[in-house]
């Protein structure tokens, strides 16, 4: 979600890192990179809970439409998601 459409300006949004990084949750040289996640979801606001379930309800029917047209996903030690395509049968 953009700055823009939740009417954040970029120094408030600044700031707010600044304190996470403070408090020990998050990296910022450039890229946020996220330390401690159990303590960021502690002090995240209610709204993260709602995104992240409904975000785990469309990885869950993404997973199962792949399972169906045969793709499996597997997560790599690194985080990544990764796919790969099951050989077809061709028809004889």
């Amino acid at each position: 979600m953009s700055s823009s459409r939740v009417r954040w300006t970029r120094r408030r949004i600044a700031v707010s890192a600044e304190y996470l990084r403070v408090a020990g949750l998050i990296n910022r040289p450039g890229q946020v990179t996220i330390i401690d996640r159990d303590g960021l979801e502690v002090v995240a606001c209610e709204c993260y809970w709602v995104v992240r379930t409904a975000l785990d309800g469309v990885i869950q029917r993404a997973r199962l439409r792949s399972a169906a047209r045969g793709v499996s996903t597997t997560k790599c030690r690194d985080g990544q998601w990764t796919t790969s395509q099951r050989p077809m049968k061709h028809p004889r």
